[in-house]
Order: C-alpha cells, then structure tokens, then sequence
C-alpha cells in the first residue's frame, strides 16, 4: 500500500466530513461501482422473482436480506482506486469467487442486521481477519467515533424515499382520464405487471443508493485508520524526506569543489576512527538531553485536588460494564433490531400457520356434500337486493331481460354469479365459501385458459365498480358481455 499515491488527502476528518468524502469518490466512480453491484444482484434479483411467481413481496425481502452479497466486490475495488490501481470490471468480476469467500456465513446471518455492516464490510475484504483477530480488529477502530450505524439509518431512509418517490411519480404520469378507485387495490395488487413494475423500481432506487452507501462506509474507514495509525504524519515524513534528499543531490552534484569536500570529509572521518566519532556523538546526546531534562517544561509535578461523589467512585466498574448508548456505538440498536426481527419471523411464522389452518378447514368444508344436493361452495352465490338465489339454466336471456327492464344491479349480479356457477359445478374448481372476488379470479388463473381468465377478470372488475365503487353502466356493456358469454363457456359445456 503507497500513501504516497492516494488520489484522495489522508488526514484525520470528522464522522460526517469523512461520509462527505464517500459520497464525492462514489460521484466520481458511480458508473464502475454501479455496474459491479448490479452484475451481481440483478441475476439474483431475476432468479428470485422467477422462483416466487406468486408472491413477489417474499421474493423482495429475501433480496434485500442478500444485501451483503453485492457490496464486497465493491468494497474490494475501492481499496485499490483509493491508490490510484483501478480494475476494469471485468477484470473484477473475475474476483467475485474469492471476494465473497471472506466472512459470507455470518454476512447474511448474525451480522445481517448490523448497523456497522458498510464499516465491518471494509475489514473483512481489506484486512483478511477472522474471529478473534476481527472482533478485537472493530473495537479497535470503532474507538475513534465513526458513526457507522448513522449511515446505515440515513441511507435506508433516503433508498425508501427514492422508492416511494418512483411509485408516486407514475401515479403523477397517469393521464387525468384515468379515475383511480382504491377500493379495487385488492384486485390490482394481484396483477403481475404492478408487481413486477414495484419490485423492478425498488432494484432501481437500491442500486442508485448502493455506491454511495459502500463508498461512504469505506471512507469511514479510511478515516478510522488516518487517525490510529497517523497516516498524515507518515505522508508528511516521506514527503520531507523526498524533499531533502532532492536537495542534497542539489547541493552536492554540480561543483567539483563540493565533491572534494566531500571526500576530504570522508577521509578525516577515516583518520579519526571510528570509536572516536561514536564517542563524540554520544557525548553530544547525553549534553543535548541533559539540556532538554534541565527545561521547566520537564519534570514539573502538579498536585490537583476535587470533590467526586461516593456512588460515582463506587460505581465506576459497573459503568465500564454497561453499554454504551453514545451516538457512535450503535450495538444497542443491533441488538434492538435483532430482536425485533426474531418478533416479525415469529408474527409471520405464527400468521403462516393461521392462513394454512384456515385454507385446510376450508377445503374440508367444501369436499363435503350438502343435504339437498346441491355442489359444494353454492352458499357463496348469496342473493343481491332480495333477489333469490335460483340461477336459471339460460342466464344470459334471463340477465338481457332484467337490462330491458332496467334492473341493471341485478342483471350483473345474475351473470357475476352465473358464471361462478359454471366453474363450480362444470369445471369442478373448488371455490370455498369465503372466497373474495380476487380469491375466486386466482383460482380461475390457475386452473383455465387464457380466454376465460381474461373474461373473467373483465366481468369481475366490471361488478365490483358497480357493486362498492357504485359507477354507474348503460345496458348495452352488459349485453355486450352477455353476447360473450356464450362464445367463451358454451363452447365446452353447456351452461348451467
């Protein structure tokens, strides 16, 4: 490592003014850093995504959990750019095997959630320690205040407002035409476009806020070993000692009449010997010592006396023991966040549970056959305004003839229910009876063709506008949906 080759100045700085420093090298080197992160979390981010189908929340927080896994390439270029050696990426993805080798356990486990991940990261890509030496290694340089885990709050902050600032502005692009309804977020929420759309703006604001994240922890860094090991003042001798042999070659190369002084120099040292030459030098330290120990400065004792209270004194050992709750140890925090992890998994794990317990009864109930004979899951089909709930074996005459009387709710209702009918009864899905309409068009997804999915989710938008949104429908939309039906479930069997 040469100090001297540093493109950036070595000198002690504080917490926020060395984060300043992190944040001007990832401007200065975003394009490099932004392509090795996203190399490595965009494959995973795709793999993720394609093994969860369903559920592309789980498949996001499963992502950000793998954080640590894209930052240790970026860290290790760090350490050699900061000395002015920067690899092509290319070059540095080759390192990608070797790079994560070094602490990846304990990165995605027990270290996951620590606030110092960016400051600790450093250690392990650019130092090589490991248990004992590493643990000793992080108390030694979270001495000098880095304010490590501030980072890591700061950051999280600004990527969350950099993603919800992304949903919003393609709200804001919508066209003024377009009416959202909140109460059909349900059913939007299960659409796969949005979701991917969500989860590919969340990968775009992590990237963007990655390099700064690394850079500004690595600078922290940097900053803790300035300060420890006095890397400014090693700078500053190197350069006195560059400057002074420049001038001695100066002085003494040009004339004949300095080499000849020179070597007459040399030859009296010769003569004299040198015993005789270590005893002048000596004698000349003990005077020059002697001379600084004599200084008032030197020697001086002052007697200093004040009033401490018992409990302080009494208490000093326990305080030493306590934890720290300063503004640049943030252990406690970690401790608090690991905890409230252990509480969310066990929420989750015990939610899990319920919704499993529920779906099996369900599917119980539903395997059973009534007493009157009817298919299972016919109590879903509840009546609409008093109407009975007797579906005829023609609905689609039967909805056309309440939309010439008017009675448009109705009609919809009819052809809504109708065609749950159809699936229960002809297609055999096993709808329960509290299933929602979002519920019952996933289940359709799943187990008809494209055509009939697509109608179906047309007619099960169209209803709920109708039924909780009260938008309001001339009868030629729901006869032209009726002139569909036939063409889309008659074609297999016969309507119910």
């Amino acid at each position: 490592m040469k100090l001297e080759q540093a493109t950036a100045v070595l000198r002690p700085r504080r917490s926020w003014e060395a984060i300043d420093l992190g944040f001007h090298m990832a401007r200065r080197w975003f394009v490099p850093m932004w392509l090795m992160w996203m190399a490595t979390a965009g494959p995973l981010f795709l793999l993720l995504h394609l093994s969860f189908p369903g559920s592309f929340g789980l498949a996001l927080l499963f992502f950000w959990w793998l954080k640590p896994l894209y930052e240790p390439l970026v860290t290790d270029w760090l350490g050699r750019a900061l000395f002015n050696e920067q690899t092509p990426v290319h070059r540095q993805l080759r390192r990608l095997p070797h790079v994560l080798r070094k602490g990846l356990p304990g990165n995605i486990t027990w270290r996951r959630l620590s606030p110092s991940r960016s400051f600790f990261l450093c250690v392990q890509q650019l130092e090589g320690l490991r248990s004992e030496r590493f643990s000793n290694r992080m108390k030694l340089l979270q001495r000098t205040d880095p304010n490590s885990g501030w980072l890591t709050i700061l950051m999280l902050q600004i990527e969350s407002i950099l993603y919800l600032g992304g949903i919003g502005l393609l709200f804001m692009l919508l066209p003024e035409t377009i009416e959202l309804d909140f109460a059909l977020l349900d059913s939007i929420s299960n659409s796969a476009a949005i979701a991917w759309v969500n989860s590919a703006l969340y990968l775009l604001a992590a990237s963007v806020i990655a390099p700064f994240y690394v850079a500004a922890g690595f600078s922290l860094y940097i900053n803790a070993r300035t300060d420890l090991e006095a890397w400014d003042i090693e700078i500053g001798f190197r350069h006195i000692a560059r400057e002074t042999a420049r001038k001695e070659r100066t002085r003494i190369l040009p004339g004949s009449g300095s080499a000849a002084v020179v070597i007459l120099l040399f030859a009296t040292v010769a003569l004299i010997g040198p015993g005789t030459a270590d005893a002048l030098d000596r004698q000349e330290a003990r005077e020059s010592i002697a001379e600084v120990l004599a200084h008032e400065d030197f020697g001086e004792k002052i007697m200093q006396k004040e009033w401490r209270a018992k409990e302080e004194t009494a208490n000093e050992a326990d305080d030493k023991s306590a934890m720290d709750f300063s503004l640049g140890n943030l252990d406690w925090l970690a401790f608090l966040l690991r905890m409230f992890a252990y509480v969310v998994i066990g929420v989750f794990a015990g939610w899990l549970a319920f919704r499993i317990a529920g779906s099996v009864a369900a599917f119980r109930l539903s395997a059973k056959s009534d007493p009157s004979g009817e298919a299972p899951g016919h109590r879903l089909l509840q009546p609409d305004d008093g109407m009975d709930d007797y579906i005829p074996d023609n609905p689609v005459d039967a909805v056309m003839q309440l939309c010439e009387e008017g009675q448009l709710r109705r009609a919809m209702s009819l052809l809504y229910r109708s065609t749950i009918l159809h699936y229960i009864r002809q297609q055999k899905i096993d709808i329960p009876e509290s299933a929602t309409e979002g519920e019952c068009l996933q289940l359709v997804r799943r187990r008809r063709p494209l055509q009939e999915s697509s109608y179906f989710a047309f007619l099960t938008r169209r209803w709920q506008e109708l039924a909780y949104a009260g938008y309001a429908f001339d009868a030629e939309q729901i006869i032209e949906l009726c002139d569909q039906w036939p063409a889309v479930y008659r074609g297999e069997s016969d309507a119910p």
